[in-house]
């Protein structure tokens, strides 16, 4: 409760790379103050699950560092109150908007992002398959100013119409059932006109 607090605040306001070995040697600080320098007698999965799966809770430091690091990207979909870092890497991105970062795979994203975003990046590249944290379906990429969608790329003035009917990401397109719908069931849904066949 003392410590793990000290080293939240030191890995959210300093966004830099932490060598792995750092983070090893401050959770076997950790396990020898739980065992009081004696021989763990639970596994370490066990003690790390959360106490409702059975487990005691214990904190993992890489985890935390990691989260960490992850939180802030999450302000690269902000709509309303952008955090000014993000609006400072905006030219950086140009033309890719920042919320299609965290989507993009690496080899697609600028060159030009800023050191702190970058490592934020490379993080996140790490662990977002083995978390869990990313869909195949990728819901949360822009249909303009996306790298993997060469025609909003482009023209994107060709998608105004969609853009201005809330159509700005993959997931607006997937209605009810989860699926890409047809042609003829958006045209009835979202009264969507021939022009925009596309």
């Amino acid at each position: 409760m003392t410590v793990l607090p000290k080293l939240l605040y030191y890995f959210r306001t300093l966004p830099v790379r932490v060598p792995p070995h750092f983070l090893r040697l401050l959770q076997a600080k950790f396990m020898r103050f739980i065992w009081a320098n004696k021989h763990p007698r639970v596994s370490r999965n066990t003690l790390f699950a959360h106490r409702l799966q059975g487990g005691l809770g214990v904190p993992n430091v890489t985890k935390y560092y990691q989260a960490s690091q992850i939180v802030p990207l999450s302000m690269l979909h902000a709509s309303s109150d952008v955090p000014l870092w993000v609006l400072l890497e905006l030219p950086n991105c140009a033309p890719i908007q920042p919320s299609a970062l965290l989507w993009l795979p690496p080899a697609l994203r600028p060159i030009s992002l800023s050191p702190m975003l970058l490592h934020g990046l490379r993080v996140w590249d790490s662990v977002r398959y083995s978390s869990g944290l990313m869909s195949p379906f990728l819901p949360l990429l822009p249909i303009v100013n996306n790298p993997l969608f060469p025609p909003g790329l482009d023209h994107p003035r060709a998608f105004s119409w969609w853009v201005a009917h809330g159509f700005s990401q993959v997931r607006h397109f997937f209605l009810v059932s989860r699926s890409f719908p047809t042609w003829d069931l958006l045209r009835e849904s979202r009264d969507v006109p021939p022009a925009e066949f596309f």
